[in-house]
């Protein structure tokens, strides 16, 4: 497989770097860009046209979900990676919002092993979609219960559609690597 090109924003300084250097010892991996805000990540991947933008949800001026947005807009062919503290399912209905090819949605307590990500990483640049299984399982718990609304429905005032079709919800994450 050829080098992934990747950009990373997100607004902690901390992840930022932290995330840096973990990819960067990937050979399959070069990190083209680091942003601390969601306009500085548009910008950075209209400029860099990297294989996949990793973003943080919640960044000053653009939120990660605007830029997702406004970057597969722009730039169809990059791949968005959606890292975030938030279990809310409603984000990742907002991702999808602008087509599900090429998007993942992990939540940051699932990084505990580099391989994972790295699988993550390659699924969405190859235009799969990846659902962290926390969300997958809310999700469908929504979804498969319809004749009273649950908790996260009512509380957040969103219908859910059936069951994610796509073959590649959270499958990467538990492929072997080669």
């Amino acid at each position: 497989m050829d080098v992934l090109r990747v950009t990373i924003a997100d607004d902690s300084e901390f992840m930022r770097l932290a995330l840096k250097r973990i990819l960067e010892t990937q050979e399959c991996l070069e990190i083209v860009g680091m942003a601390s805000d969601g306009e500085e990540a548009v910008n950075q991947v209209r400029e860099l046209k990297p294989d996949v933008a990793i973003l943080d949800i919640k960044m000053p001026k653009i939120s990660g979900i605007e830029a997702a947005h406004q970057i597969v807009a722009d730039n169809p062919g990059t791949g968005i990676l959606i890292l975030s503290a938030y279990e809310e399912t409603q984000y990742f209905s907002e991702l999808l919002k602008s087509g599900a090819t090429g998007k993942g949605y992990l939540l940051k307590t699932s990084l505990a092993e580099v391989d994972a990500l790295i699988r993550v990483i390659e699924a969405v640049a190859q235009g799969d979609t990846v659902l962290d299984p926390v969300i997958a399982q809310r999700m469908a718990e929504a979804a498969s219960d319809q004749s009273e609304p649950d908790q996260e429905a009512q509380r957040t005032g969103l219908n859910f559609p059936p069951p994610f079709p796509h073959r590649h919800v959270a499958g990467p994450l538990n492929k072997p690597t080669p």
